[in-house]
């Protein structure tokens, strides 16, 4: 399995990804499907501002690494980014991203499986704001949700950041015990998303 950020010339791949989490598991993010199709190419290419958009791609000989990735494995978007954040285009969501589960689990060798984005507040210079996470339904359980996790944390050291923090939204259990698994911390600091949990995790 590859993990890699996408360039701006990817957009429209960035566009569909992000739109299908936002159809797939629309109460785990503080953005909607409405507001973020009519987002405009500009908006789509320089999104995340100063950050990355990490993709997940399947890889023939990749082996199911067996993490839990819920449904909704995601959170809202930080201050800032206006309510979700990314922009998009038109209904639909990337080839193969359709419903289903791990079982029977064999997607195309190139095949895009999971999001996960990267963004940092003017005030918190020395911290990564992990964005936007979602794990298409049949890759669920496959260990994409840790790999994109690490692509972050890497991309937090190499900036030379302290931390990375994240939102849950509230009632999303299985994401928040993921991200626990993970090495994420829960705090009881005021959260973004009303009712959602605001978890860190040491960059070292």
């Amino acid at each position: 399995m590859e993990v890699r950020p996408l360039s701006p010339d990817e957009w429209q791949l960035k566009r569909e990804l992000r739109l299908a989490a936002l159809k797939d598991s629309p109460d785990a993010f503080a953005s909607t499907y409405a507001r973020e199709s009519h987002r405009s190419e500009t908006d789509w290419r320089t999104w995340p501002p100063g950050g990355a958009f990490f993709t997940a791609f399947s890889d023939a000989t990749a082996p199911g690494l067996g993490d839990a990735s819920a449904p909704g494995f995601g959170f809202g978007s930080a201050p800032g980014l206006g309510a979700g954040s990314a922009p998009g285009l038109g209904a639909g969501s990337a080839p193969g991203l359709g419903a289903g589960s791990a079982s029977g689990f064999a997607p195309a060798s190139g095949e895009p499986l999971g999001i996960a984005g990267t963004w940092v507040a003017a005030a918190e210079p020395r911290t990564t704001h992990l964005i936007s996470m979602w794990v298409a339904p049949v890759a669920r359980g496959r260990g994409v949700a840790a790999l994109l996790i690490d692509a972050v944390v890497g991309w937090a050291r190499d900036h030379g950041h302290d931390t990375v923090e994240l939102e849950v939204a509230r009632g999303n259990t299985p994401a928040m015990s993921a991200y626990l698994r993970c090495g994420f911390i829960a705090t009881d600091r005021e959260p973004f998303t009303t009712g959602g949990t605001v978890l860190v995790r040491p960059v070292k």
